[in-house]
């Protein structure tokens, strides 16, 4: 802030309007208020600090008050304040509630806060009201009027109190001063993260611990082992599983080959017992071919033609009936062979089944 310009109007020790004119001194930006105990010089500090804040700028003295009581009745005690932050010009005009007198009749005035900025060569208004006004200022100094009277105003026997605050006082003053929020919002995120990671840590630690408990174990370590010990453990069961797989799948083939040698078995039983009869109707073929002799010794006796168209006819009944009988002896001699031939091979292979189901059942 660079202050511009400051009329104090029947304010403190000046009973009439006083008007000084800082843009005189150029661009000065170090020069010195002073003159003898008494003079004002301290009263020019609580101006600025009474047009910004509503406030004087040391203790012990009160802005409705100070009013002189050497200005004219009709006058009343009013402080206007130009002043500069950055590029941007501002106009504070501030006055107490007080009384007056005119034409001999004494009334009473209200308080009055206005703040105004220049754009374009016009001054507008930005906030009215003693409120408004004040918060409007402190946006736009950055300073709440406690730390503008330790900072930006150290008056006469006050400088002490920025020595001496305490603490929490002046890291907030050092704070707006250095315009470290974004530090601190930085400050306070890490925080929040510790805090979070701190939180995460401990939750971590519980299951541990709850893990830990009801595997019944002392350590991490001793757990790990177990868990290696078990992996080990599930490994081998894993070995055996599959062996016991494998043999399985022996079995079913060993189990397979023996129905079907069963299979086979059974068809050469068959076989043979077709054969069985086979070889009993030989008889029957002997007994057909001795009548067929018969019939043709006969048939010279009797009627030959008849006879003999009727003796043929058995002739051919007996002949087709020996071919189907020769017919049937030689498949059942093919099946035979091939029925002793596959039960050879199956009695062959007995050791091997007995090896499989001994390493099963055992």
């Amino acid at each position: 802030m660079r202050p511009l310009n400051l009329v104090m109007q029947a304010f403190g020790p000046y009973s009439t309007r006083q008007e000084l004119d800082f843009t005189k001194l150029g661009d000065r930006r170090f020069f010195l208020i002073h003159g003898p105990t008494g003079s004002g010089k301290t009263s020019i500090l609580d101006a600025m600090c009474f047009a910004l804040y509503g406030e004087m700028s040391g203790s012990g003295r009160d802005g409705d008050r100070m009013k002189c009581q050497y200005a004219a009745k009709d006058l009343a005690m009013e402080v206007t304040f130009e002043f500069s932050v950055g590029s941007s010009v501002y106009k504070v005009t501030r006055s107490p509630a007080q009384k007056v007198e005119k034409n001999g009749k004494e009334r009473e005035i209200n308080p009055k806060a206005e703040l105004l900025t220049r754009r374009n060569g016009q001054w507008e208004a930005l906030e009215s009201g003693d409120r408004k006004v004040r918060e409007r200022v402190e946006d736009i100094l950055g300073f709440r009027v406690e730390q503008f009277k330790q900072v930006a105003l150290i008056p006469q026997g006050e400088f002490r109190k920025l020595l001496t605050s305490n603490s929490r006082d002046r890291e907030d003053i050092l704070q707006t001063l250095l315009r470290v929020e974004g530090f601190k919002q930085i400050e306070e995120t890490l925080k929040r993260k510790a805090k979070a990671l701190e939180e995460g840590l401990r939750r971590i630690s519980e299951a541990r611990d709850i893990i830990l408990d009801e595997a019944k174990s002392k350590s991490l370590e001793e757990l790990q082992g177990r868990l290696a010990a078990h992996r080990e453990e599930l490994q081998a069961l894993d070995k055996q599983t599959t062996q016991a797989r494998l043999l399985l799948e022996q079995q079913r083939a060993a189990t397979a080959q023996g129905r079907k040698a069963t299979a086979l078995l059974q068809e050469h039983t068959a076989a043979q017992n077709d054969m069985a009869a086979i070889t009993g109707k030989r008889e029957e073929v002997k007994e057909l071919k001795a009548a067929l002799g018969r019939a043709n010794a006969a048939a010279a006796l009797v009627d030959i033609e008849e006879s003999a168209r009727k003796r043929k006819a058995e002739l051919v009944m007996a002949q087709e009936e020996l071919e189907r009988l020769v017919k049937a002896l030689l498949a059942w001699e093919i099946a035979r062979d091939t029925a002793a031939q596959a039960l050879s091979i199956e009695k062959g292979r007995e050791a091997e089944r007995k090896a499989v189901e001994e390493e099963i059942f055992r």
